[in-house]
């Protein structure tokens, strides 16, 4: 599935209104890379074989996977109530604790709201916003909010 506005959003706009989450997250990434088990915070696909063999993995690959792998302790934790988040997406599906978290002396939703190239925020139901930030921003957007301690890093939270 792609991450389309116009053919996803309205099925996304459904199942919110269903499960009424709390958080969630959108984005692209292979299938042999385990998109499904990603969302837990369970790797696959790594290594050249796929088999995810420490001793066959890049270092790029490793810091991926223990990242992926520290959020199974993020999910634990319910980290998202205290509005923390897992990392920046094309797609992030904030709740007002989310959208309270200071960035300096502002709340992320200002932030956000203040540079449109931090995104868009759209309200959805059942208190969830959907920010949508473009593949091009999501680095310095990233960087941003690590700066602040609102991505959850394993470490220090």
């Amino acid at each position: 599935m792609s991450l389309n506005r116009a053919e996803m959003l309205q099925f996304v706009k459904c199942m919110i209104k269903s499960i009424k989450p709390a958080y969630g997250i959108g984005y692209p990434r292979q299938r042999r890379m385990g998109p499904t088990m990603y969302v837990r915070g369970i790797c696959q696909g790594f290594g050249p074989q796929g088999w995810g063999i420490r001793s066959e993995m890049s270092s790029e690959e490793t810091a991926e996977a223990d990242k992926i792998s520290r959020w199974g302790n993020g999910m634990t934790a319910e980290v998202w109530k205290r509005g923390l988040l897992r990392d920046v997406y094309l797609w992030n599906f904030l709740s007002d604790p989310h959208l309270r978290m200071t960035i300096g002396t502002v709340s992320l939703e200002q932030w956000i709201r203040a540079d449109g190239r931090r995104g868009q925020l759209e309200s959805l139901d059942a208190g969830l916003w959907f920010w949508e930030v473009a593949a091009a921003n999501l680095e310095p957007v990233r960087m941003a909010l690590v700066a602040a301690n609102i991505i959850f890093d394993l470490n220090s939270h």
